[in-house]
């Protein structure tokens, strides 16, 4: 903190344009989540790997 007023002044004016366009750009934002999430992971498992170690003795990823 140096004390730069203009500096000040212009992270200030940054953030107050930044939250008028933040609700012009929401529908475009709501689309483009939709597009790219998935329902599903494939790659996420059903159980806790910390259980299927410990109590399983699966120690290895490729075991699971």
């Amino acid at each position: 903190m140096k004390g730069q007023l203009p500096n000040a002044l212009a992270v200030f004016r940054a953030r107050r344009a930044y939250h008028s366009l933040r609700t012009s750009l929401a529908a475009s934002r709501k689309e483009n989540l939709k597009k790219t999430t998935l329902a599903v992971i494939p790659e996420r498992t059903k159980n806790s790997i910390l259980a299927q170690f410990y109590l399983h003795g699966k120690k290895f990823f490729s075991q699971l």
